[in-house]
């Protein structure tokens, strides 16, 4: 009697827990994740708004894809719709508590005023456990233009769960050039010398464990916060972003049927 009901539990172990800071690198096979977000600038001149919209798909547990589909420019001046861009992410688990996971995303222009740009990262995730997490590693930017540009950083990002529904988070880089304030990622610029950037937020989630889990944030970023250059350094705070942001993550009626009959993952979750 007792071995039908641990193997029973076992398989109903949650793949996506709520808290935050315990999730894996990518969402689970066949589970859906959508997402919007919009940034608000501040400063003495015209304030710049935007909005963004997209989704991911677990094609694997362990491979992700995705799209930012509604990338729109609202303010100052008249709407524009951005580059919208493609991604993938892979996240190997190295063992219970770490996650190698590399991703590549591809902004495809729309008009002649936009770019194309190659986003790419090495990030180690560590999940010591289910109320702190560590993101650190390796990302590059390359524009393609005229002439290629490169722009590289080494970001770091804390996530603390105080409660399972409650998340902090906190990032910094040292990079060569301002951050973009929606990915974390450095954008080409002429300027010299290096960067430091900084952002936090706060956020709560609703729902639970394998069923749907929303996300809702609101945090500010300052891309260029510390620029130390041949003249000098200088400290910067009138370029500081608000983002507020929403994401829902939805296991399919297909991922609720795997859950029933497959083992669980060999990394530790809690609901």
């Amino acid at each position: 009697m007792l071995f039908p009901l641990l193997f029973a539990a076992a398989h109903a172990a949650p793949e996506m827990p709520v808290p935050v800071a315990n999730r894996p690198a990518t969402i689970p096979r066949a589970t859906v994740r959508v997402d919007a977000d919009t940034t608000i600038g501040t400063g003495s001149g015209p304030v710049p708004v935007d909005l963004a919209a997209g989704f991911g798909v677990g094609v694997t547990d362990q491979f992700e894809l995705g799209a930012q589909v509604l990338p729109l420019d609202l303010a100052p001046g008249a709407v524009q719709y951005l580059s919208p861009s493609l991604y993938a992410t892979y996240g190997a688990e190295l063992s219970k508590v770490a996650t190698f996971a590399p991703t590549l995303r591809v902004f495809v222009p729309i008009g002649t005023s936009q770019q194309a740009l190659l986003d790419g990262k090495a990030m180690f995730r560590f999940n010591a456990d289910r109320a702190l997490r560590l993101d650190v590693g390796g990302v590059a930017t390359v524009a393609f233009d005229e002439q290629t540009a490169t722009a590289l950083a080494a970001p770091l990002s804390l996530t603390v769960s105080p409660d399972k529904r409650v998340f902090l988070t906190a990032d910094t880089a040292i990079s060569t050039d301002p951050t973009d304030t929606r990915f974390r990622m450095p954008r080409p610029t002429d300027a010299d010398g290096v960067y430091v950037p900084l952002g936090a937020s706060i956020g709560t989630t609703f729902g639970r464990a394998n069923h749907t889990l929303t996300d809702v944030a609101i945090g500010a970023h300052l891309p260029s916060f510390a620029h130390f250059h041949p003249g000098g350094t200088d400290v910067t705070t009138d370029d500081l972003t608000v983002m507020a942001s929403l994401s829902s993550v939805i296991p399919t009626d297909a991922a609720r049927m795997e859950r029933r009959h497959r083992p669980v993952r060999n990394r530790p979750v809690h609901p």
